[in-house]
């Protein structure tokens, strides 16, 4: 394995979400932006490269926490621990727990996958991601907010919207073949991997005060990140989680 060595360079995911919400311009919005304290579980980032999708960008799977097998029907991917609420968010300076889930259908290898922006670099954006997929936070107050993609999940009814960015740690080792040790090169090599701790993870969780899930209508923006099309987009309930 070889480590990263470039002291400036963190493998993000930055997916900030919009969903197609109808509400009106006077909704009042409820923002919750936190950043985990500790993460005693799954405290692992890992992407695995599986090549270039044209103009030297590379694409591969993105596992963020603890996967396991449910017996029954999902395979899922946990991280928990403690966090505290940032400036600009509901309660600044307050705390509480939070358990985040990247699952997907089946017992099968992980097929969510991430790309990088542009050739070369070294922050990733969603890139294909089955039906049945989904992304969700569960905060210890009850609050919920999830990223879905379809059938057989039902809508959110209390309309929380997840973003989150995860980064790597500046002692990320590679395996494979990589031109150097990065994000972006690792994902251009079929075979290639690079890991480590969670360096930094941020959650905001956005909440409209009239919420009506439009599953037809999906925009997924970010800072210099590109959109991507998601059939079937719905909000997860909080009282169905598999």
């Amino acid at each position: 394995m070889r480590k990263i060595t470039q002291p400036m360079l963190k493998g993000a995911l930055g997916v900030l979400v919009s969903a197609g919400l109808s509400v009106g311009p006077a909704a009042a919005q409820t923002h919750i932006s936190i950043q985990a304290t500790t993460i005693p579980v799954g405290n692992l980032l890992n992407i695995a490269g599986i090549g270039d999708i044209g103009g030297g960008v590379g694409h591969g799977t993105y596992q963020l926490g603890s996967c396991s097998y449910d017996g029954f029907s999902r395979s899922n991917c946990v991280t928990s621990g403690t966090y505290v609420e940032l400036a600009g968010s509901q309660n600044p300076g307050s705390t509480g727990t939070f358990s985040w889930r990247l699952t997907w259908l089946g017992n099968a290898p992980n097929p969510i996958q991430v790309r990088s922006v542009s050739a070369g670099s070294n922050i990733t954006t969603l890139y294909s991601v089955p039906t049945g997929s989904f992304f969700e936070v569960i905060l210890g107050n009850g609050r919920y907010a999830n990223l879905d993609f379809g059938a057989p999940d039902t809508p959110n009814p209390t309309g929380g919207v997840l973003n989150w960015q995860a980064f790597l740690s500046n002692n990320a080792t590679c395996s494979g073949s990589p031109a150097t040790c990065s994000v972006s090169d690792v994902m251009l090599a079929p075979g290639s991997s690079i890991q480590s701790n969670i360096s930094q993870f941020n959650m905001q969780l956005d909440y409209a005060a009239t919420v009506v899930p439009e599953p037809s209508s999906v925009a997924l923006v970010g800072i210099g990140l590109l959109a991507i099309a998601a059939q079937g987009y719905r909000r997860r309930s909080n009282s169905r989680r598999a």
